[in-house]
């Protein structure tokens, strides 16, 4: 299992795991071995039906405990196809906090994940809170 080996890997740098019906679980799951790795830079998960929950799982480990992560491709994947009203909260929160809060994070795409004007205009939001520590 590919998050079990991240874990216990400390010298991959990048991670291509496009187009492998990673799904929400093993995006979790993946989430879960940031929390411990420190070496991987990028992680490119296009194309695996990562949904909303696979994201949040995903975000919420960004914000709160890597700090190494620099490139996270999300391409065409269904994040922001939710109706559930809960759910979509959570997520329009997390998406927030990813943008806002200090993380290494440089580079995010969410091409084709069905980003609407709600989105957008919480990107929008947080790009304009975002604190620069080098400003």
């Amino acid at each position: 299992e590919i998050a079990h080996l991240l874990k216990e890997n400390q010298d991959v740098q990048d991670l291509r795991l496009s187009q492998n019906s990673v799904g929400d679980e093993g995006t979790a799951e993946l989430a879960s071995a940031l929390e411990i790795n420190n070496t991987l830079r990028g992680l490119s998960l296009h194309w695996n039906r990562v949904g909303s929950d696979g994201f949040i799982a995903m975000a919420t480990s960004l914000v709160m405990c890597n700090r190494t992560l620099l490139f996270l491709n999300l391409l065409t994947n269904p994040l922001f196809t939710t109706t559930n009203d809960e759910t979509r909260r959570n997520l329009l929160h997390t998406l927030g906090k990813l943008i806002s809060e200090p993380t290494d994070l440089l580079y995010l795409s969410l091409y084709g994940t069905g980003l609407g004007d709600e989105e957008c205009c919480v990107i929008g939001k947080a790009l304009k809170s975002f604190q620069c520590s080098l400003c």
